[in-house]
C-alpha cells in the first residue's frame, strides 16, 4: 500500500516546465518507443458517461523491463496529474482546459488555489514486472461540456532512468446527455 500511495504521487516533468462494469472494459494500450521499458495504458469501466459528472480514467504504467527504472516523483495534492501532459479532442479539436489544468501546467499565466506550487520531489523505484493504477477525472483537466466521442491521450516526459517520453494508446470516451 506504501509503495502504491507514493507511486500515486507520480512523476516530474524534468525537461519541461511542467474493469468491470457489467463485463465491460475499454482500455488502451501504449505506444512506448523501443528504448523505454515502461509503458502507459488507459482504460474506463464503462462504455460512456453522463456529461456534467466525473469521467473517471484508470493509468496503467508498467515496467516491463527486465531491470529496475528510477523517476523522480512529487509529493503534493493532486499529485496524479504530475508528470503528464493530457490531451483531449473532439471532433479532431482540442477540448478547452479548466482552470486546474493551465495552472498545472502553468499555461498562460493560470493559478489555481487547487495547485501547489511548494511540492517536494523525491525518487521512486519501479522493479521489473511492477504495475502501478492510478486514477485520474477527466472533469478535472478538461471542459467536457457536450456529448460526443472524445480521444483521450497521454504522454510521460522522459524522467531520470526514463529517456524517452512515452505515449498511450488514444481511448476513446463516450459522453452522453
Amino acid at each position: 500500500m506504501k509503495l502504491r500511495t507514493w507511486f500515486a504521487i507520480t512523476t516530474v516533468i524534468l525537461y519541461t516546465i511542467h474493469p468491470m462494469h457489467r463485463g465491460y472494459s475499454l482500455q488502451a494500450q501504449s505506444l512506448s518507443p523501443s528504448g523505454s521499458p515502461l509503458t502507459i495504458s488507459l482504460s474506463v469501466k464503462a462504455d460512456h458517461f453522463k456529461a456534467g459528472l466525473p469521467i473517471p480514467v484508470e493509468m496503467t504504467i508498467t515496467n516491463t523491463g527486465n531491470a529496475p527504472v528510477t523517476l523522480e516523483v512529487i509529493a503534493a495534492r493532486h499529485s496524479e496529474y504530475y508528470g503528464y501532459r493530457f490531451a483531449l479532442t473532439f471532433d479532431g479539436k482540442n477540448v478547452p482546459k479548466t482552470s486546474f489544468h493551465k495552472a498545472l501546467i502553468r499555461e498562460d499565466g493560470a493559478t489555481d488555489p487547487e495547485v501547489p506550487y511548494d511540492a517536494s520531489s523525491n525518487t521512486y523505484t519501479m522493479k521489473p514486472g511492477q504495475v502501478e493504477h492510478i486514477p485520474i477525472d477527466v472533469k478535472q483537466l478538461f471542459l467536457v461540456t457536450q456529448p460526443g466521442l472524445y480521444v483521450l491521450s497521454v504522454e510521460m516526459q522522459k524522467n531520470m532512468d526514463n529517456r524517452v517520453p512515452i505515449h498511450s494508446q488514444p481511448l476513446q470516451l463516450n459522453i452522453v446527455p
